[in-house]
């Protein structure tokens, strides 16, 4: 009994860390879930601002992190991340600025 608790205690505490690892995508996947109930509730501008602000940290973190300390961010090479969700994040942030007026 007390080695099979040993090891619950020990796979539970490697988890923690496997997540921890992950700190950087859970951020970002974080921010763009809150923007994406922000749009959601009526708040296009404000979700959309969010969501490319989201994007926009998701690709200085890629820029910043090593590929390792990137965990889930790092999907492809790190120039192609780093454009990809820069882009995507210029892109949405300039659809909020004008969402207003459409």
């Amino acid at each position: 009994m007390e080695v099979a608790s040993r090891r619950d205690g020990a796979s539970v505490a490697r988890a923690l860390r496997a997540l921890a690892a992950e700190w950087p995508f859970a951020l970002v996947f974080t921010t763009a879930s809150i923007a994406v109930i922000l749009v959601s509730l009526g708040g296009l501008k404000h979700g959309l601002a969010l969501l490319a602000a989201s994007l926009l940290l998701g690709s200085a973190l890629r820029f910043v992190l090593s590929p390792a300390r990137a965990g889930l961010l790092a999907v492809r090479r790190r120039g192609v991340d780093v454009v990809t969700m820069a882009l995507l994040g210029l892109l949405l942030l300039m659809l909020a600025i004008v969402a207003d007026t459409m």
